[in-house]
C-alpha cells in the first residue's frame, strides 16, 4: 500500500535512480582512490576523518557489493553495498559541509548536500533491498503489503 504522500516511481524510474547511486559512487570512488594533485586531492583538508583512498575504495566496494548482489540475486549483498555508500556519502558530505560552515561566509554549501542527498537516497535503497531480503526468505518480521 502506498502513502497518499509517495511517489510510486515504477520499474524504469527505480532502475534509473538505482543506476544513477550506483554509478556516482563509483565513480567518486574511482576519482577518490586514484588521487591526484589537481583533482579530488584538493578535497584532503576537508576529509580528516579518512584519507581519500580510503574513502574512494569504500565506495568502489559498496559498488562492487550492490552489483554482485544485483546480479546473483542477493539482497542482503544489495542492501551491504548500498549500506556502504550510504555512510561514506554521507560522511563526506558532513565532512565537506563542517568545512563550509568553518569559513567566515557560506559558500560552497551545494556540494556537500548534494553529497550527503545521494547518501540518503543509498540509504532508502538499502532499505528497500534489506526489507525485500527478510520478505524473500519469509522472515516474521517482513511487513505485510
Amino acid at each position: 500500500m502506498i502513502h497518499k504522500r509517495s511517489i510510486d516511481v515504477g520499474l524504469v524510474a527505480s532502475a534509473v535512480i538505482q543506476v544513477t547511486v550506483l554509478f556516482g559512487a563509483f565513480f567518486r570512488g574511482l576519482d577518490y582512490a586514484i588521487g591526484t594533485e589537481t583533482g579530488s586531492a584538493i578535497l584532503g583538508d576537508v576529509e580528516k576523518a579518512a584519507p581519500l583512498p580510503v574513502w574512494g575504495w569504500a565506495l568502489i566496494i559498496g559498488t562492487v557489493l550492490a552489483v554482485g548482489g544485483w546480479a546473483t540475486t542477493v539482497r542482503k549483498a544489495v542492501a551491504a553495498g548500498y549500506f556502504v555508500i550510504a555512510l561514506s556519502l554521507v560522511a563526506i558530505g558532513v565532512g565537506q559541509m563542517v568545512a563550509v560552515l568553518s569559513k567566515d561566509e557560506l559558500d560552497g554549501y551545494r556540494t556537500p548536500i548534494s553529497v550527503m542527498a545521494g547518501g540518503v537516497v543509498a540509504a532508502a535503497l538499502c532499505g528497500s533491498a534489506w526489507v525485500q531480503s527478510l520478505a524473500e526468505r519469509g522472515s516474521a518480521d517482513a511487513p505485510l503489503e
